[in-house]
């Protein structure tokens, strides 16, 4: 096995891509790509193009098409493990949103203690 094989998770120690659970997955997307943390539709697409073969090119308005053709999990299961993710890593500052984003999912009613 290859290093390139090999992904370090938040949730656990290195494994192979495949093996990861929906939740390592997004914890490696938040981790490695910052800009992930702000934007849902950038999540999606770096999770269904790292994990789940979607073609780099592709565009968000290709995903309908994408989803119902391959086994994937929707892009509102990416948003809450992403939800539960940040929620659990907010005391220590962790894959957190920026200040800008949070807020303004504040004001959307978003609210964090659900996950509690």
């Amino acid at each position: 096995m290859s290093a390139t094989q090999l992904e370090l998770s938040l949730v656990s120690g290195p494994k192979e891509p495949e093996k990861l659970s929906l939740t390592q997955k997004v914890a490696y997307v938040l981790e490695r790509f910052p800009q992930t943390r702000d934007s849902d539709p950038a999540l999606w697409m770096r999770i269904y193009i790292r994990f789940y073969g979607l073609d780099p090119r592709a565009r968000i308005m290709d995903l309908p098409d994408f989803i119902e053709m391959v086994d994937v999990p929707t892009p509102d299961t990416i948003t809450r493990r992403r939800r539960e993710i940040q929620h659990i890593r907010d005391v220590g500052g962790a894959l957190l949103p920026s200040p800008d984003i949070a807020e303004h999912r504040l004001t959307r009613g978003w609210d964090p203690r659900r996950f509690r």
